[in-house]
């Protein structure tokens, strides 16, 4: 590994250099001629692609797409239709404790020690998928400069993962049922700091059904789950009081904020169904994720405490006319509530897709979003007003089975308070050879939102519950241009090349604190009896009567290039070899300048590290 830029001399971890090796064993084996058995040791992912950048500032996880090819094959016999209990991103993910220190040395990456997984359908219809995994504990590096002193803090414990599900297909349409259980065990010893952030125990599972009626014109769905955790009271209060939960919100009396319990338990159910077949469609469901509902140790789930409705009625018409090859049109409502009552969500819509004569498509959504009342916008703390929006979306695409193929899609919105967007991302990919082929992403976006969630200060009036709710006006940029060159010598030899550069920027005004509990105006520093002052550095300072307290900085400017060469030689059959060279670049700034295409050029001098690997892997037929 080569780090370019500035190397901090009080560093003892920077090095422009580090060399490291290691070894791994890939292991497949047929079970009769429908199941598969495949088993790794000590893993090695150096030839996939890197995730692409983000700011995200909002208070839920982004979840990527799995690209690890131990996970990808077979990954279906591990998914029902109920919730997404198995998310094999949890595997190998980087270690969930930070340290606070002034210069940290940390694994990107928890280790798998191995895994093992065994996927396929049996004649009888009945379709397996059980997969296990082992994960090491991690330990991190840290310096202090004030004692000048060396730790080690250990960042993730020795955990375990089982996912095993099974479905069973019967009946003349292909109906199915089945079962998903999930299991995550970490050694914790009790007292320690992983103790307090990680649960020791993660149980999960449910049962669903796909009943498919008259030639599977029709169809009914549902499922019943639960979920378990257990650990150290100081963990399970954090998982009270992460985003998917909120149990701290102050206006609320459904769901009870323990400190001192030991455990949480909460439960998921569904049923939904319609007509999936012919010219005239409707679906239409009822999704409950309870309070305590909780799978992100496994699993995936933005919010729980929610109740999802929605009705969609669609036409579509599939013989070709005098314009159209085929077109359909629709309309959806999706409004959704907490345990409580309060409606958070009412989203109505209407779409309209077609193909055209000459086989290029069209899409359009108009939507809208009535006023409601947010649970999660103030970040744990009373609800906050939602402003009424609307939102135009638009695509058009060439013929998809063409050689050449291009895209272009545009999104527009808007909101009560003022708030505007306005995105364009283009698609072009081409297949100039059997050899060469190419795809080129590019994105562009600018909005401007109103309630922006900043920070939370102590010090609020009895109308916000004696806290400060900060939220600013954001006006936001972001550029990106992912480009992919696939080329390939011959059957054997391939060269991958993958890049991002990315850039993005924020810039706040009007900053102020929810003047009230369920709505959206802003008491405004700089007025009302308040005195504002932006530092040189940024940092806003606030004068309130005889309280003054700070905000750092909150804009932003980031830069990022992600590169990723992968040459592929297949030696002999089922043996590879592989030559990858990675760029990770990034920096950041707190200006908020507006991003262009020159930020992009900027992102390719940032600094960062270049990772060069060689992989060897040998077949050894059994």
């Amino acid at each position: 590994m080569l780090s370019d830029g500035l190397i901090d001399p009080d560093d003892p971890f920077s090095d422009r250099t580090s060399m490291e090796a290691r070894t791994g064993l890939d292991f497949r084996m047929g079970l009769g001629s429908n199941l598969t058995l495949d088993a790794t040791v000590n893993p090695d992912f150096g030839q996939v692609e890197a995730d692409p950048a983000e700011v995200n500032l909002s208070a839920f996880e982004t979840f990527f797409d799995e690209q690890r090819p131990f996970f990808t094959q077979g990954q279906q016999a591990l998914r029902g239709v109920g919730p997404d209990y198995y998310y094999s991103r949890r595997i190998g993910a980087p270690p969930h404790l930070e340290p606070d220190a002034d210069f940290v040395s940390a694994p990107p990456a928890t280790t798998i020690l191995g895994a093992a997984k065994l996927t396929g359908q049996l004649p009888s219809g009945l379709t397996i998928g059980a997969l296990a995994a082992i994960t090491d504990d991690e330990k991190a590096q840290t310096f202090d400069l004030a004692s000048d002193e060396m730790h080690e803090t250990n960042v993730e414990p020795l955990t375990t993962y089982a996912i095993t599900r099974l479905q069973q297909q019967f009946g003349p349409n292909a109906s199915t049922v089945g079962v998903t259980l999930t299991a995550v065990n970490r050694s914790l010893d009790e007292g320690t700091p992983l103790a307090a952030e990680l649960v020791s125990a993660a149980y999960a599972g449910g049962v669903d059904f796909n009943k498919r009626f008259e030639d599977g014109w029709y169809e009914l769905l549902g499922h019943a789950g639960f979920s378990h955790l257990r650990g150290d009271p100081l963990a399970i209060l954090s998982a009270q009081e992460a985003s998917t939960h909120y149990f701290q919100r102050p206006d609320q009396n459904h769901v009870e904020l323990d400190p001192t319990r030991t455990s949480l338990s909460g439960w998921s159910a569904a049923l939904r169904g319609g007509k999936r077949s012919g010219r005239l469609r409707w679906s239409n469901g009822v999704w409950m994720d309870s309070p305590g509902f909780e799978i992100n140790d496994a699993g995936r789930i933005g919010r729980a405490d929610d109740i999802a409705a929605w009705a969609n009625l669609s036409y579509r018409q599939t013989e070709p006319g005098p314009i159209f090859r085929n077109w359909d049109v629709g309309v959806w409502t999706n409004p959704r509530w907490n345990f409580s009552g309060v409606q958070h969500q009412e989203m109505v819509g209407f779409w309209s897709n077609a193909t055209w004569k000459n086989y290029w498509s069209t899409n359009v959504e108009v939507g809208r979003n009535l006023e409601t009342q947010s649970d999660t916008q103030t970040r744990g703390g009373p609800l906050m007003r939602n402003p009424s929006a609307w939102w135009v979306n638009t695509s058009l695409s060439s013929n998809f089975a063409s050689d050449t193929q291009w895209g272009l899609e545009t999104d527009v919105n808007g909101d009560a308070l003022g708030s505007w967007g306005y995105g364009i991302r283009a698609r072009f990919s081409t297949r100039m050879n059997h050899r060469l082929s190419l795809s080129l992403e590019p994105r562009f976006s600018r909005r401007n939102e109103a309630r922006q969630y900043i920070d939370t200060f102590d010090g609020g009036s009895d109308a916000t519950f004696g806290e400060r709710y900060v939220f600013g006006q954001i006006l936001r940029s972001e550029i990106a241009a992912p480009l992919r060159v696939n080329y390939s010598f011959s059957p054997d030899v391939s060269l991958d090349f993958y890049a991002e550069p990315f850039a993005s920027s924020g810039k706040y005004s009007d900053v102020g604190e929810l003047a009230r509990a369920r709505d959206f105006d802003l008491r405004v520093y700089g007025t009302d009896g308040t005195e504002v002052t932006r530092n040189d550095d940024g940092d806003i300072e606030v004068v309130d009567g005889d309280d003054l307290f700070s905000i750092d900085n909150p804009d932003f400017d980031v830069l990022s290039f992600r590169s990723n060469l992968v040459l592929r030689w297949e030696w002999r059959p089922g043996s590879t070899f592989f030559l990858t060279w990675q760029q990770n670049r990034s920096s950041d700034a707190t200006e908020g300048r507006p991003v262009g295409p020159g930020e992009l050029l900027d992102s390719f001098g940032a600094d960062g590290e270049n990772v060069l690997a060689v992989k060897f892997s040998y077949w050894l037929p059994l």
